[in-house]
């Protein structure tokens, strides 16, 4: 085996090979024109009507910058739509027809929410979730047609973990929610391009703690790029946590949360480790020791494997519990001769990443 001090893989900056300004979608029965379209049996009128004036846009927009330019997006729909603003000129009222049937999203984005106003079948809505976009104005994602979630019990709450996925698509985040069994309530990796995915879930309400984790191959800086992967975690109504840039995180939840370790006199210390291991379709481990380091000696004090491999969450967690005021070494190693396509983990103390 080879031991690994920190290891920690770096990947070059991408250079996108397309834009959402070059990416041709076709626009299937749709129309951005002040003429109403007439809709078929069985579907309903999707109407984006806008307010914004000229000088509001010019201020707004003062420089051609295809980053940070509006656009409307429709990733959920049988019609796959995407409509670019390029200019003032361009920001004209939206229309298409949508199947009544079925679950269709609406995506505005880089627009402030007062400047424009969402109707679907006559009916005005709600611009629905608010994504940070550009540090300025928003991404909305709204819900259009025959929608459902999950109708909880008095017993129960509801957890909706909302996820972002932007348009870094180099960039996939692995995330999930485990009850105190540690069994998967929620788990999933994005892949999808400028889409919300709305993850929901009854959970029971009483006697119950539920953690929250997330994890990456690297972490990006929000304000060095536009559209970056973001979530909203409620449960029971109520923001949780939410977040716009990580390379990994948790958080437990519920009305029955205790202490891993004793707060008087140990600290937790958490390990995190992501690695696809799903790419290379090979299935190995990671051994990891934690040690107490004295002025005598050394003494072991945990130790683990991480399994990797084409059915195991790329995501691993663990807590280990250690004496406060000590020092301690940690070491990680992997098997020689395995093609690790890509490994990045992390140790945090008393929820500080080290």
């Amino acid at each position: 085996k080879i031991a690994l001090t920190f290891i920690i893989t770096a990947l070059a900056k991408v250079q996108m090979l397309f834009s959402k300004s070059t990416l041709l979608l076709p626009l299937l029965s749709s129309i951005s024109t002040a003429t109403a379209l007439n809709c078929t049996e069985g579907h309903a009128l999707l109407e984006v009507k806008y307010n914004m004036t000229e000088d509001t846009w010019n201020s707004t927009y003062p420089t051609a910058d295809t980053e940070n330019e509006p656009f409307l997006y429709l990733p959920g729909s049988s019609q796959f739509t995407l409509q670019n603003y390029h200019s003032f000129a361009d920001l004209v009222d939206f229309e298409q027809c949508l199947p009544r049937n079925e679950c269709s999203e609406v995506v505005v984005a880089s627009l402030p929410t007062n400047s424009y106003q969402i109707l679907f079948d006559g009916h005005s809505l709600d611009s629905g979730v608010e994504i940070p976009f550009n540090g300025k104005n928003p991404v909305t994602s709204t819900e259009v047609g025959t929608c459902t979630k999950p109708t909880c019990k008095d017993s129960e709450a509801l957890v909706d973990l909302q996820y972002w996925n932007g348009d870094l698509v180099f960039i996939g985040s692995t995330y999930r929610i485990e009850d105190q069994n540690g069994t998967y309530i929620i788990n999933a990796t994005s892949t999808s391009f400028d889409s919300l995915t709305r993850n929901r879930a009854c959970v029971p309400r009483d006697n119950s703690c539920y953690t929250f984790l997330i994890g990456n191959l690297i972490q990006w800086d929000p304000t060095l790029y536009v559209d970056t992967p973001s979530y909203n975690l409620f449960y029971d109504g109520k923001l949780i946590s939410k977040g716009d840039s990580w390379l990994f995180g948790s958080i437990q939840f519920g009305d029955s949360c205790q202490p891993r370790c004793n707060q008087d006199n140990e600290s937790i210390v958490e390990l995190f480790l992501y690695d696809d291991g799903s790419t290379s379709g090979a299935d190995y481990e990671y051994g990891w020791d934690l040690t107490l380091v004295t002025d005598d000696a050394s003494v072991p004090s945990s130790s683990g494997v991480v399994p990797i491999g084409p059915s195991k969450s790329p995501l691993y967690h663990e807590t280990i519990c250690t004496p406060k005021a000590s020092c301690s070494s940690f070491v990680i190693s992997a098997p020689e001769n395995v093609p690790i396509m890509g490994m990045s983990y992390a140790l945090a103390m008393d929820n500080t990443i080290e």
